[in-house]
């Protein structure tokens, strides 16, 4: 698997913790415009 699979599974995996908003921030922060540039994910 490619790393962007592997970031999906991790994503499923750990949707329930507090490092889902944190990787599904950063990653959307990597692969599209940020929303706000201050906009923090905590």
């Amino acid at each position: 698997v490619d790393w962007e699979q592997k970031l999906v599974i991790n994503i499923i995996l750990n949707r329930e913790s507090e490092l889902f908003l944190f990787y599904l921030t950063k990653f959307w922060k990597i692969a599209d415009k940020p929303r706000c540039c201050n906009a923090q994910p905590f």
